[in-house]
């Protein structure tokens, strides 16, 4: 929530400011959206606001809400990846596969990518037989979306030496372009990209050991990477560890809290912690 802003609607313009912010900047500019039963209507809309700064946003992703165990608003309604993915396509104004470039656990993310033209989004991963084949054929080269020529020239330095995947990128190629032409001709040819992501925690209190196993989202702890629904489920076993540092008068370890645990005041207090002293306060 953001003071001023009532809706996903209005904070369009504080987006807005932000992409305008790293113009001209060699970053790759992302947005995350959690999903919830006060902003789900309105899914289709903000596709259609990405839609148009595609030039200057790569990815969007959007959570569904989970009891992850650090929140302080409960969860209404249980909200699918399908119905997001749903809504997307709704806004996008075309069919979308999240289905042909899959990461980690199905149960856990759907990944679209659509090519713009004119203002208009065109599926890119639709065909699975050909994506099936050139995936794990150009899985070894590293493609950096921010720098367009080397993109093309990598791909055709290895098309050029895999003559056996010629006939099929030539006929895909044509049919996209003839799929896009009304696109590309309002947009004079010019093509960009608008990725896709749709991801779903786990709740705290319903983790699955199949998923986490599978986890792609992770966040780094002393004993290594591990899954973020874990982590959130878990977060005071992970972050209130004592650490041994090295002293001048030796070995010890420090206490995250110290001797006493430092109580924060409702004005500096987040998330669960704040929800409990509103609690306090009522029941007094």
């Amino acid at each position: 929530q953001v003071k001023g802003f009532r809706s996903e609607t209005d904070l369009n313009a504080l987006r807005a400011a932000y992409i305008d912010r790293c113009r001209g900047l060699p970053l790759s500019v992302m947005f995350n959206t959690t999903v919830h039963e006060g902003n789900f209507q309105e899914i289709p809309g903000l596709v259609r606001f990405f839609r148009a700064q595609a030039a200057r946003v790569r990815t969007v992703s959007f959570q569904a809400q989970a009891q992850t165990g650090r929140g302080a608003h409960e969860k209404k309604i249980d909200i699918t990846l399908d119905a997001i993915a749903a809504q997307i396509e709704q806004g996008a104004g075309t069919t979308i596969n999240f289905a042909n470039s899959l990461v980690g656990h199905a149960r856990c993310n759907r990944y679209g990518l659509c090519f713009q033209a004119g203002g208009r989004l065109y599926d890119a991963l639709d065909d699975t037989e050909f994506i099936a084949r050139l995936q794990p054929a150009t899985a070894h080269i590293i493609l950096d979306r921010g720098e367009r020529r080397r993109v093309a020239k990598k791909f055709l330095t290895w098309l050029a030496a895999n003559p056996r995947h010629w006939a099929s990128v030539l006929r895909w190629s044509a049919a996209k372009a003839w799929q896009m032409r009304a696109g590309l001709a309002a947009g004079r040819g010019e093509i960009k990209t608008l990725s896709f992501l749709v991801h779903g925690f786990m709740d705290a209190g319903a983790l699955d050991r199949e998923r986490i196993d599978a986890c792609v989202f992770k966040t780094m702890t002393a004993e290594g990477p591990v899954s973020m629904c874990l982590h959130n489920a878990k977060r005071d076993s992970f972050i209130l560890q004592p650490i041994r540092v090295q002293t001048p008068q030796g070995a010890r370890l420090w206490q995250p809290l110290g001797e006493a645990p430092p109580r924060a005041g409702l004005k500096r207090a987040k998330g669960r912690a704040r929800l409990e002293l509103f609690k306090q306060r009522a029941s007094k």
